[in-house]
């Protein structure tokens, strides 16, 4: 019979660094409560910009008073947890400055229309010399590929315990790519799918592949419909 696929793992190295640049991406509601997390993002510079989707962004816009508009909320930060040997979890806070969304034309290939708008947005944060992930510039690696992505899929629900368990770290998590989207074979695909359990605090986590580089984000996953 076949023998069992293999499967690659991370070196301890790469999880490591991975589980560094990965963040929370929430409203700071005050020292004595836990923060309103409604995502995830990575940091991609040393001089604080960091990656998630735009629908998580806008969840942390906040109506304007008087006025008929949104402007972002004095509340929203990025959160970085850290173990530290004999001393426990380290918690950074760092506020958010601004917020650059992502836009695009609309691509033909081979005759069939798709793309659109990314659900892209990049946040510029208060964190200064931060670790970084760096991003693949090769193309999309093939379907069956392995990947990996680390995220926070709980949200504000990881504070509340059950059965006195509580998670205060990102998840790592894995799955293969098992199509390019729209259609297998597409020289330039605008998304790929995994086979793999999101969750909404996902949004915005970075995807990589073995050697630790960014070659994507999630920001959907498929129940009855898309979310």
């Amino acid at each position: 019979g076949n023998c069992p696929r293999e499967l690659m793992a991370l070196s301890p190295e790469v999880v490591n660094h991975l589980k560094l640049c990965t963040v929370a991406v929430g409203l700071d509601l005050g020292p004595e409560i836990h923060p309103k997390i409604v995502g995830t993002g990575f940091m991609v510079s040393t001089g604080g910009h960091c990656f998630t989707n735009a629908h998580v962004a806008q969840a942390l816009l906040t109506p304007l008073e008087y006025w008929h508009t949104l402007q972002l909320s004095t509340r929203a930060c990025v959160i970085a947890y850290e173990f530290i040997p004999d001393k426990g979890m380290a918690t950074i806070k760092a506020g958010i400055k601004s917020v650059l969304y992502a836009s695009c034309r609309e691509k033909k290939t081979g005759g069939v229309q798709y793309g659109g708008v990314p659900d892209v947005a990049v946040i510029s944060t208060d964190l200064s010399n931060s670790p970084c992930l760096d991003i693949a510039d090769e193309t999309l690696p093939p379907e069956g590929t392995e990947v990996y992505f680390c995220g926070f899929p709980l949200g504000e629900e990881m504070f509340f315990e059950e059965h006195e368990l509580e998670q205060v770290t990102s998840l790592l998590q894995h799955g293969i790519i098992s199509a390019h989207m729209p259609f297998s074979g597409i020289p330039n695909p605008h998304a790929f799918k995994i086979d793999a359990t999101c969750n909404p605090g996902n949004s915005g986590s970075p995807v990589v592949r073995e050697d630790g580089k960014a070659i994507g984000m999630v920001y959907a996953r498929r129940t009855e419909a898309f979310t």
